[in-house]
């Protein structure tokens, strides 16, 4: 629970107006979902305070960067979760976001339901600076077997887990297909989906199927519509487009993954 030190990089001018302040963390960031160094993190905001969790559970807040060059870490039992256990089994198996809505924090993982088989599951805690008690929100009960599954093949890096608000009784929830592909087709599994679930009672329902590897997603009000990407299997990523018009007639619109 020891304080997380910036060290003050140099500022990049952008444009006349707008400047780039980088720093560098350096401590408790000591492992990422694809490197060992430098390490992954996710950020939210709360009441003025920037929020930093890493990729294996630390979390942090500071009100002020230029002044306080370091994080208050928040003590917190993510390990309960996901551990040390997970950790050593591969760096892709790790924490997969973190959101902040209506002083609830809800963070996706990788979580091992058994032994060697996964899934992505979300924690949620009452936002606190001091302690966060985290509990588990949602878990599929289907998970994929890294070392025995039908296409002999497996990749954690997709496995999906971005979290935002759709409305003060719903989130988003995008789910990868873990590389097991015709998963995204078949509408029984979570596997290569997009969800909508309801924060009170937890009711799951199907947005779209057929993605690949979702992990960014864009709410605009104004238009009403969800924009979503997700990464391709030769490098480029896919935009996807998704009026909220169909998540609330409950049209389940199809991505193609895999069959195009």
């Amino acid at each position: 629970l020891k304080d997380i030190e910036f060290g003050k990089m140099k500022d990049l001018k952008i444009k006349e107006d707008i400047k780039l302040t980088k720093y560098k963390l350096i401590n408790g960031f000591y492992s990422g979902i694809h490197e060992d160094f430098p390490g992954s993190g996710y950020i939210d905001f709360f009441e003025d305070n920037l929020i930093v969790l890493s990729a294996r559970g630390i979390t942090g807040f500071t009100k002020n960067i230029e002044r306080d060059m370091k994080l208050s870490q928040i003590e917190n039992n993510i390990q309960k979760f996901i551990g040390l256990k997970q950790f050593s089994k591969g760096l892709w198996f790790s924490i997969k976001d973190l959101t902040i809505i209506n002083d609830k924090v809800y963070v996706s993982y990788n979580k091992e339901i058994k032994e060697d088989c996964w899934n992505t599951s979300i924690i949620r805690a009452d936002m606190n600076l001091e302690k966060l008690k985290f509990q588990e929100f949602y878990s599929p009960n289907q998970c994929i077997n890294s070392k025995n599954n039908p296409d002999n093949i497996f990749n954690a890096h997709q496995s999906g887990g971005r979290i935002i608000e759709l409305d003060k009784d719903h989130i988003i929830f995008t789910i990868g297909d873990y590389r097991s592909r015709f998963l995204a087709q078949q509408r029984n599994s979570v596997n290569g989906k997009i969800i909508k679930i309801n924060t009170k009672n937890k009711k799951v329902d199907l947005v779209s199927i057929g993605h690949r590897n979702p992990q960014g997603i864009y709410l605009d009000k104004d238009l009403k519509i969800l924009l979503e990407t997700e990464h391709g299997p030769q490098g480029g990523d896919e935009i996807n487009l998704i009026n909220i018009s169909d998540i609330n007639n409950k049209n389940v619109n199809n991505y193609g993954w895999a069959i195009s």
